[in-house]
């Protein structure tokens, strides 16, 4: 018989977004003695046309959703990682228009100190986003985004400790 592994003490929501474009990745493996998947980065990302991006936004405005969705054709997964980048001001211009103009991986971190990869090297992930200002205090100077695509693999969960430290 099979059976979950039901954490009763589960909290919800991301604790970290980074977005890693396809050049920074050397490799994705899969470890076969622990079961876990591990992403490999260069050292140096800039130097093979790579970026990595940290996003931070506060844990209650991000959002992980994957959807199966099966047809004629198999099963696929619609998956969306957003959330809202408050008080973004003109230094970070350029950082926005770095990840709307490319595509992503992206690796995630929940509340409960899971690490995804969503995204592949083949199958990256597109950048979209709103930008807004309100007199209210989640609205000023705000970008909203997300992070979408399809895949035919879920997210993978990964053993991950080099962004653990950034």
């Amino acid at each position: 018989m099979l059976e979950f592994n039901f954490n009763l003490g589960n909290r919800g929501g991301l604790a970290h977004i980074f977005a890693i474009s396809p050049q920074a990745v050397r490799d994705v493996r899969k470890n076969y003695r622990t079961g876990m998947w591990q992403l490999v980065t260069w050292n140096n990302p800039e130097e093979h046309g790579g970026y990595i991006v940290h996003i931070p936004i506060r844990s209650e405005q991000k959002i992980f959703e994957e959807e199966s969705i099966r047809n004629q054709y198999g099963c696929y997964y619609s998956i969306s990682i957003g959330g809202k980048i408050p008080s973004c001001r003109h230094q970070d211009a350029d950082i926005i228009k770095l990840l709307e103009n490319n595509r992503w991986l992206v690796a995630s971190k929940d509340n409960n100190g899971e690490w995804r990869l969503s995204g592949s090297i083949e199958r990256p992930l597109v950048f979209r986003t709103e930008k807004t200002t309100a007199n209210a205090v989640a609205g000023l100077n705000a970008v909203t985004f997300n992070f979408t695509g399809q895949s035919h693999d879920s997210s993978i969960y990964l053993e991950i400790s080099n962004l653990d430290s950034m």
